[in-house]
């Protein structure tokens, strides 16, 4: 069983399209193009960039960003970001909120740079965890520190998406 059904090139983006089965153009598109989000940062962290791209990969989506932040800490709790806002994360397939399944890598930079991983804190927010097992808490972001990250989510809504925008 091919786990691609249809090859298609895009005209417009002048790349290739792969699809599952389905009808007109296919169903489910494998891997999508890369789209631009805001995420949603919490605990008080002012941000001169905070840029995020999400594209749709398989029954999960692919999200790469960056976060900088301009001012001197935030509240002293842990620190947490938002997925796009039209999607659920799928717990089922990680095994449950907060249950570290990781999700990728992140690198810290605040003085020193910090390799660390993600993971879900409930449907809707990620955050970040050191290897040793410590979070990055927001009163721990100074002026121009940063925190680049590359992650993939299942999501529970993936099939029925419109992925034509």
């Amino acid at each position: 069983m091919n786990i691609v059904d249809k090859i298609l090139v895009d005209p417009i983006t002048r790349g290739l399209k792969f699809f599952t089965k389905g009808t007109g153009q296919g169903g489910v598109e494998i891997i999508g193009k890369w789209r631009p989000y805001t995420p949603v940062l919490n605990n008080s962290i002012t941000a001169s960039t905070n840029v995020a791209w999400w594209r749709p990969v398989g029954d999960s989506i692919e999200i790469f960003g960056n976060v900088t932040s301009n001012t001197n800490g935030g509240a002293v709790a842990v620190f947490r970001m938002g997925v796009p806002t039209q999607f659920t994360v799928d717990l089922a397939v990680i095994g449950g909120a907060a249950a570290f399944g990781m999700l990728g890598p992140a690198t810290f930079s605040a003085n020193v740079t910090i390799p660390y991983h993600v993971y879900c804190v409930d449907s809707g927010t990620f955050s970040f965890v050191s290897p040793t097992g410590g979070d990055i808490n927001a009163n721990g972001f100074t002026s121009g520190s940063s925190i680049t990250y590359r992650l993939t989510i299942p999501v529970t809504q993936r099939a029925g998406l419109n992925l034509s925008t």
